[in-house]
């Protein structure tokens, strides 16, 4: 059997007690994890006494498939749990949190090994980075509940869009996923100054056109842009380009803009459910409906569209 394993990391500012207690009850995961967010309505239940090895909880549902997770131990630094993956494909695997405190927080590091069926051998090195990915999710969803109280991000899906064709003014970008919060707001702060230095007018809500994603590095080539009615000759390093009309499927993700991968990772899960194929580059949009200045970050709204492949 093809193995495989995967991991990621954050820095939580509780004691690693404060953690373990939280991920070891099973009732808390619908709250912060990072499949079961994109799936509200799947069946999920519970056996055996929360936070004691042996307690587990199953999961039933129509994109997320069916399993179980068991906890099998805690320590004062660590919880391991076994799952049990029914559907899609039956398999194995092991799970576990090591946490270690620091002077800046306890570092929490989930990690995963396990296994593939045979016939999925070329799928090994994606399934790690994918798996990495979604466990930087829930580890931010994580972090949230248990600093702030609360998990920002509900998702909704939108469906089939047309977005029509347009010209846009635009700074292109090349940044990990959490560097991307801070580069944007610095590229949209450059582009309003532009458009008021030049007097030209945006036509619309701003949004990021997405070229491609490495999920190996976390790192994305994208344009922050301003739409405008026609063609302009801009000074560099503005950029004045057309993008064509487009047949897209979309979600909508409200709340803080840090946990929009919840988006990304919905838009991708829905169509592939849905066997909707989708273009590999350039991606899609982010849409930023909501203004920054005038909606609370929790209820910001930001629609994710990936381009269809006709």
């Amino acid at each position: 059997m093809p193995k495989f394993s995967a991991q990621s990391s954050i820095t939580i500012k509780k004691s690693a007690r404060e953690i373990i207690d939280v991920i070891a009850n099973f009732q808390t995961w619908p709250t912060w994890s990072p499949w079961l967010i994109m799936e509200p309505k799947c069946r999920v239940t519970y056996e055996g006494d929360m936070g004691e090895p042996g307690s587990s909880y199953q999961w039933r549902g129509d994109m997320v498939g069916a399993g179980e997770m068991t906890l099998t131990e805690i320590t004062d630094t660590g919880i391991s749990c076994e799952l049990l993956f029914i559907k899609p494909y039956k398999s194995r695997a092991h799970d576990r949190f090591t946490l270690q405190e620091t002077e800046q927080g306890t570092i929490v590091t989930w990690s995963m090994s396990s296994s593939l069926p045979w016939f999925m051998f070329w799928m090994t090195k994606s399934m790690s980075e994918f798996i990495s990915m979604d466990y930087q999710r829930g580890l931010l969803m994580l972090k949230s509940l248990l600093e702030e109280g609360k998990v920002p991000s509900r998702l909704s899906a939108i469906g089939d869009q047309t977005a029509s064709s347009l010209w846009y003014i635009a700074l292109e970008a090349t940044a990990t996923t959490d560097q991307l919060g801070a580069v944007m707001a610095k590229d949209f702060t450059k582009l309003a100054n532009y458009f008021a230095a030049q007097h030209l007018h945006a036509t619309g809500k701003p949004f990021a056109l997405y070229f491609d994603m490495d999920m190996q590095t976390s790192r994305c080539t994208l344009h922050n842009c301003l739409p405008v009615a026609q063609q302009h000759d801009v000074d560099p390093p503005f950029i004045c380009a057309q993008l064509p009309t487009k047949e897209t499927f979309a979600v909508a993700h409200t709340g803080a803009y840090g946990f929009v991968g919840n988006a990304w990772s919905f838009a991708m899960m829905l169509a592939r459910h849905k066997k909707i194929k989708t273009n590999k580059s350039p991606i899609g949009l982010e849409r930023y409906v909501s203004d920054p200045s005038d909606v609370a970050p929790d209820d910001l709204v930001t629609e994710v569209a990936l381009f269809k492949r006709l």
